[in-house]
């Protein structure tokens, strides 16, 4: 089981799926900080305070992920895998954009 922050580009049903998994999810919603855009890095530093990884669909830093056109229940099977085979998110980077 892995601690994961979802924001708002990640989608909900994949969100439910990772809950199914056995992963605990929270979403920027469930955190109450939806819709004020705020900076990558303060949403950043906030996720590493509380022990999650965040998770997101966005389209510039996941290319990989929008050429290939997962479902949503494919798309948290990746998530579930890669961080099923390490015990360190921070070296998770198999869809980095370039």
């Amino acid at each position: 089981m892995v601690r994961l922050y979802a924001d708002e580009n990640f989608p909900q049903p994949a969100v439910e799926r990772l809950r199914e998994l056995g992963h605990d999810v929270q979403t920027v919603q469930d955190a109450g900080k939806g819709q004020q855009k705020l900076p990558d890095e303060a949403v950043l530093a906030g996720v590493c305070a509380d022990g999650r990884a965040v998770v997101t669909h966005n389209r510039k830093d996941f290319r990989y992920l929008h050429a290939t056109n997962p479902t949503i229940d494919a798309l948290a099977l990746i998530l579930h895998r890669l961080v099923a085979q390490t015990a360190d998110l921070v070296h998770i980077q198999a869809f980095k954009a370039d």
